[in-house]
Protein backbone atom coordinates (compact mmCIF):
# COMPACT_ATOMS: atom_id res chain seq x y z
CA UNK A 1 0.00 0.00 0.00
CA UNK A 2 1.29 3.45 -0.91
CA UNK A 3 2.22 5.58 2.07
CA UNK A 4 -0.03 8.64 2.35
CA UNK A 5 1.60 12.05 2.79
CA UNK A 6 -0.18 15.36 3.25
CA UNK A 7 2.57 17.45 1.65
CA UNK A 8 5.78 17.06 -0.36
CA UNK A 9 8.79 19.32 -0.86
CA UNK A 10 11.22 18.50 -3.67
CA UNK A 11 14.56 20.32 -3.69
CA UNK A 12 17.25 19.85 -6.31
CA UNK A 13 20.55 21.13 -4.84
CA UNK A 14 22.81 21.53 -7.81
CA UNK A 15 25.63 23.31 -9.62
CA UNK A 16 23.31 23.58 -12.67
CA UNK A 17 21.38 26.79 -12.00
CA UNK A 18 21.00 28.87 -15.15
CA UNK A 19 17.40 30.03 -15.60
CA UNK A 20 16.42 27.79 -18.51
CA UNK A 21 17.91 24.72 -16.84
CA UNK A 22 16.00 25.40 -13.60
CA UNK A 23 12.72 25.83 -15.46
CA UNK A 24 13.22 22.53 -17.29
CA UNK A 25 14.14 20.72 -14.07
CA UNK A 26 10.97 21.99 -12.36
CA UNK A 27 8.94 20.81 -15.36
CA UNK A 28 10.54 17.38 -15.13
CA UNK A 29 9.47 17.03 -11.50
CA UNK A 30 5.96 18.24 -12.33
CA UNK A 31 5.79 15.51 -14.97
CA UNK A 32 7.04 12.64 -12.82
CA UNK A 33 5.23 13.68 -9.64
CA UNK A 34 1.99 13.70 -11.66
CA UNK A 35 2.72 10.32 -13.27
CA UNK A 36 3.14 8.85 -9.78
CA UNK A 37 0.02 10.43 -8.30
CA UNK A 38 1.86 12.84 -5.99
CA UNK A 39 -0.12 16.04 -5.56
CA UNK A 40 0.44 19.23 -3.52
CA UNK A 41 4.20 19.12 -4.13
CA UNK A 42 6.40 22.21 -4.08
CA UNK A 43 9.59 22.12 -6.19
CA UNK A 44 12.73 24.21 -5.63
CA UNK A 45 16.05 24.30 -7.48
CA UNK A 46 18.78 25.84 -5.33
CA UNK A 47 22.47 26.46 -6.08
CA UNK A 48 25.51 24.79 -4.56
CA UNK A 49 28.95 24.91 -6.13
CA UNK A 50 30.57 21.92 -4.41
CA UNK A 51 29.74 18.67 -2.63
CA UNK A 52 30.26 20.14 0.84
CA UNK A 53 27.67 22.87 0.25
CA UNK A 54 25.26 20.29 -1.13
CA UNK A 55 25.70 18.09 1.93
CA UNK A 56 25.19 20.95 4.38
CA UNK A 57 22.08 22.25 2.61
CA UNK A 58 20.62 18.74 2.54
CA UNK A 59 21.27 18.30 6.26
CA UNK A 60 19.69 21.67 7.07
CA UNK A 61 16.53 20.70 5.18
CA UNK A 62 16.29 17.29 6.83
CA UNK A 63 16.69 18.79 10.32
CA UNK A 64 14.29 21.67 9.66
CA UNK A 65 11.70 21.56 12.45
CA UNK A 66 9.05 22.79 10.00
CA UNK A 67 9.64 20.40 7.10
CA UNK A 68 6.71 18.60 5.43
CA UNK A 69 5.78 14.93 5.68
CA UNK A 70 7.73 13.96 2.57
CA UNK A 71 11.05 15.49 1.52
CA UNK A 72 12.79 14.57 -1.74
CA UNK A 73 16.35 15.87 -2.09
CA UNK A 74 18.14 15.67 -5.43
CA UNK A 75 21.90 16.14 -5.07
CA UNK A 76 23.89 16.99 -8.17
CA UNK A 77 27.54 17.88 -8.67
CA UNK A 78 29.00 15.82 -11.49
CA UNK A 79 32.18 17.16 -13.09
CA UNK A 80 34.23 14.85 -15.34
CA UNK A 81 35.60 12.00 -13.23
CA UNK A 82 38.42 11.11 -15.63
CA UNK A 83 41.06 13.52 -16.93
CA UNK A 84 41.09 11.78 -20.30
CA UNK A 85 37.31 12.11 -20.72
CA UNK A 86 34.65 9.43 -21.22
CA UNK A 87 32.52 8.15 -24.06
CA UNK A 88 28.90 9.42 -24.25
CA UNK A 89 29.25 11.83 -21.30
CA UNK A 90 29.44 8.98 -18.78
CA UNK A 91 30.27 9.99 -15.19
CA UNK A 92 29.95 8.36 -11.79
CA UNK A 93 26.56 6.77 -11.14
CA UNK A 94 23.75 8.30 -9.10
CA UNK A 95 22.77 6.80 -5.75
CA UNK A 96 19.38 6.70 -4.01
CA UNK A 97 19.00 6.70 -0.21
CA UNK A 98 16.08 6.18 2.15
CA UNK A 99 16.67 8.28 5.27
CA UNK A 100 13.44 7.32 7.01
CA UNK A 101 10.64 9.62 8.18
CA UNK A 102 9.58 10.32 4.60
CA UNK A 103 13.00 11.62 3.48
CA UNK A 104 14.55 10.35 0.24
CA UNK A 105 17.69 11.50 -1.55
CA UNK A 106 19.08 10.78 -4.97
CA UNK A 107 22.01 11.94 -7.04
CA UNK A 108 25.78 12.13 -7.01
CA UNK A 109 28.12 11.00 -4.27
CA UNK A 110 31.40 12.45 -5.51
CA UNK A 111 32.42 13.85 -2.14
CA UNK A 112 30.48 14.98 0.92
CA UNK A 113 26.92 15.10 -0.50
CA UNK A 114 25.56 12.56 2.02
CA UNK A 115 28.24 12.74 4.70
CA UNK A 116 26.30 15.09 6.99
CA UNK A 117 23.33 12.68 6.85
CA UNK A 118 25.26 9.40 6.88
CA UNK A 119 23.92 8.25 10.24
CA UNK A 120 20.32 8.50 8.99
CA UNK A 121 20.72 6.28 5.93
CA UNK A 122 18.42 3.24 6.15
CA UNK A 123 19.09 1.86 2.67
CA UNK A 124 21.38 2.92 -0.17
CA UNK A 125 21.13 1.91 -3.84
CA UNK A 126 23.17 2.56 -6.98
CA UNK A 127 21.20 3.59 -10.06
CA UNK A 128 22.62 1.22 -12.68
CA UNK A 129 20.97 3.11 -15.57
CA UNK A 130 22.49 6.50 -14.68
CA UNK A 131 24.41 6.79 -17.97
CA UNK A 132 21.97 4.86 -20.15
CA UNK A 133 20.96 7.87 -22.27
CA UNK A 134 24.46 9.24 -22.88
CA UNK A 135 23.05 12.54 -21.61
CA UNK A 136 25.01 15.65 -20.70
CA UNK A 137 21.97 16.74 -18.64
CA UNK A 138 21.42 13.73 -16.40
CA UNK A 139 19.97 15.92 -13.63
CA UNK A 140 17.04 16.60 -15.96
CA UNK A 141 16.62 13.39 -17.94
CA UNK A 142 17.53 10.78 -15.30
CA UNK A 143 17.42 12.14 -11.75
CA UNK A 144 13.86 13.52 -11.38
CA UNK A 145 12.19 10.38 -12.73
CA UNK A 146 14.17 7.96 -10.60
CA UNK A 147 14.12 9.97 -7.38
CA UNK A 148 10.34 10.30 -7.55
CA UNK A 149 9.93 6.59 -8.37
CA UNK A 150 12.32 5.67 -5.54
CA UNK A 151 10.07 7.50 -3.08
CA UNK A 152 7.03 5.40 -4.11
CA UNK A 153 7.26 1.91 -2.49
CA UNK A 154 5.70 -0.03 -5.39
CA UNK A 155 7.89 1.69 -7.97
CA UNK A 156 11.00 1.18 -5.88
CA UNK A 157 10.37 -2.55 -5.49
CA UNK A 158 9.81 -2.92 -9.23
CA UNK A 159 13.07 -1.11 -10.01
CA UNK A 160 14.97 -3.22 -7.44
CA UNK A 161 13.56 -6.39 -9.02
CA UNK A 162 14.60 -5.24 -12.50
CA UNK A 163 18.16 -4.47 -11.33
CA UNK A 164 17.81 -0.74 -11.97
CA UNK A 165 18.44 -0.10 -8.27
CA UNK A 166 21.34 -2.20 -6.93
CA UNK A 167 21.55 -2.36 -3.13
CA UNK A 168 24.79 -1.16 -1.48
CA UNK A 169 25.59 -3.49 1.40
CA UNK A 170 28.43 -1.46 2.93
CA UNK A 171 27.55 2.23 3.09
CA UNK A 172 31.10 3.10 4.22
CA UNK A 173 32.34 2.05 0.77
CA UNK A 174 30.36 4.91 -0.81
CA UNK A 175 29.67 7.65 1.76
CA UNK A 176 32.60 9.45 3.38
CA UNK A 177 32.68 10.42 7.05
CA UNK A 178 32.75 14.13 7.88
CA UNK A 179 36.40 15.18 8.34
CA UNK A 180 37.04 15.84 12.04
CA UNK A 181 38.31 19.34 11.40
CA UNK A 182 36.35 22.49 12.20
CA UNK A 183 35.23 24.05 8.92
CA UNK A 184 32.94 26.72 7.52
CA UNK A 185 29.55 25.39 6.43
CA UNK A 186 27.74 28.66 5.70
CA UNK A 187 28.30 32.39 5.45
CA UNK A 188 24.92 34.08 5.87
CA UNK A 189 23.81 37.41 4.42
CA UNK A 190 25.10 39.22 7.53
CA UNK A 191 28.64 37.84 6.94
CA UNK A 192 28.22 35.62 10.01
CA UNK A 193 30.27 32.43 9.69
CA UNK A 194 28.61 29.18 10.75
CA UNK A 195 31.04 26.32 11.22
CA UNK A 196 30.97 22.60 11.93
CA UNK A 197 33.24 22.03 14.94
CA UNK A 198 35.60 19.12 15.43
CA UNK A 199 35.00 17.04 18.55
CA UNK A 200 37.96 18.78 20.22
CA UNK A 201 36.70 22.25 19.35
CA UNK A 202 33.17 21.51 20.55
CA UNK A 203 34.66 20.60 23.94
CA UNK A 204 36.87 23.70 23.80
CA UNK A 205 33.89 26.00 23.22
CA UNK A 206 31.90 24.44 26.03
CA UNK A 207 34.64 25.20 28.58
CA UNK A 208 36.05 28.57 27.46
CA UNK A 209 34.62 32.09 27.51
CA UNK A 210 37.32 33.60 25.29
CA UNK A 211 39.06 32.35 22.15
CA UNK A 212 41.35 33.34 19.30
CA UNK A 213 40.31 32.20 15.82
CA UNK A 214 41.68 32.21 12.31
CA UNK A 215 40.82 30.56 9.01
CA UNK A 216 42.76 28.11 6.87
CA UNK A 217 42.90 28.22 3.08
CA UNK A 218 42.33 24.92 1.24
CA UNK A 219 38.80 23.55 1.60
CA UNK A 220 38.52 20.41 3.75
CA UNK A 221 36.52 18.93 0.86
CA UNK A 222 39.87 18.29 -0.83
CA UNK A 223 42.52 18.25 1.92
CA UNK A 224 43.40 19.39 5.42
CA UNK A 225 46.54 21.44 4.94
CA UNK A 226 48.33 23.13 7.86
CA UNK A 227 47.08 26.66 8.49
CA UNK A 228 48.73 29.70 6.97
CA UNK A 229 48.29 32.28 9.69
CA UNK A 230 47.81 35.69 8.08
CA UNK A 231 45.66 37.27 10.76
CA UNK A 232 44.08 36.12 14.00
CA UNK A 233 41.10 37.55 15.86
CA UNK A 234 40.08 37.49 19.51
CA UNK A 235 36.48 36.74 20.42
CA UNK A 236 34.14 36.29 23.33
CA UNK A 237 32.56 32.82 23.54
CA UNK A 238 28.90 33.10 24.49
CA UNK A 239 25.77 30.91 24.36
CA UNK A 240 24.06 33.03 21.70
CA UNK A 241 24.83 35.74 19.14
CA UNK A 242 23.53 38.82 20.93
CA UNK A 243 24.94 37.88 24.33
CA UNK A 244 27.88 40.27 23.73
CA UNK A 245 28.38 44.06 23.48
CA UNK A 246 28.30 46.02 20.23
CA UNK A 247 31.58 45.95 18.35
CA UNK A 248 32.83 42.69 19.85
CA UNK A 249 33.70 39.54 17.94
CA UNK A 250 31.68 36.67 19.36
CA UNK A 251 31.66 32.91 18.86
CA UNK A 252 28.09 31.88 19.63
CA UNK A 253 27.89 28.26 20.76
CA UNK A 254 24.42 27.99 19.22
CA UNK A 255 22.81 29.25 16.03
CA UNK A 256 19.57 28.70 14.14
CA UNK A 257 21.21 25.99 12.00
CA UNK A 258 21.53 22.27 12.57
CA UNK A 259 24.05 20.21 10.62
CA UNK A 260 24.34 16.47 11.12
CA UNK A 261 21.77 16.78 13.90
CA UNK A 262 23.71 19.25 16.08
CA UNK A 263 23.41 23.02 16.30
CA UNK A 264 26.43 24.70 14.76
CA UNK A 265 28.42 27.55 16.34
CA UNK A 266 28.69 30.91 14.63
CA UNK A 267 31.41 33.57 14.42
CA UNK A 268 30.16 37.14 14.13
CA UNK A 269 30.87 40.73 14.97
CA UNK A 270 27.96 42.28 16.89
CA UNK A 271 26.96 45.30 14.80
CA UNK A 272 24.17 47.83 15.18
CA UNK A 273 23.22 47.46 11.50
CA UNK A 274 24.51 43.97 10.63
CA UNK A 275 22.95 43.88 7.15
CA UNK A 276 24.63 47.16 6.15
CA UNK A 277 28.08 47.00 7.77
CA UNK A 278 30.79 44.41 7.02
CA UNK A 279 32.24 41.95 9.51
CA UNK A 280 35.46 42.88 11.25
CA UNK A 281 37.42 40.02 9.66
CA UNK A 282 38.08 38.50 6.24
CA UNK A 283 35.01 36.38 5.51
CA UNK A 284 36.10 32.89 4.39
CA UNK A 285 34.59 30.60 1.77
CA UNK A 286 32.52 27.56 2.67
CA UNK A 287 34.76 24.57 3.37
CA UNK A 288 37.75 26.47 4.73
CA UNK A 289 39.12 25.24 8.08
CA UNK A 290 38.45 27.15 11.28
CA UNK A 291 41.16 27.10 13.94
CA UNK A 292 40.40 27.93 17.57
CA UNK A 293 43.08 28.74 20.15
CA UNK A 294 43.12 29.91 23.73
CA UNK A 295 42.53 33.62 24.03
CA UNK A 296 45.67 35.69 23.33
CA UNK A 297 45.64 38.44 25.96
Amino acid sequence: MTTSYSSTHVVQITDTTDENACLKIRSAYAKHLGLNGIRDAFVDVTPATNTLSIGVKASELVHNSERPDRLLLALNCAPPDKEEGTTDNARNDFFMADLGDGVFTGGTINGLELSYLKGRIKELFRLTSTNSLGSQFRSLQILPEHLVRFSVPEQREALISSGTFARIENIDDIVRDIPDCSHVVEVDNFDNVKFFPSRQDRDFLSSNDFATFHFGHESIEFSTTPPKINRTFNALVRPTLFNAPLGENVIARNSSSKVSGDTVPMIATVRERPAETPAGYDVPHVGRPVYLLEFAA
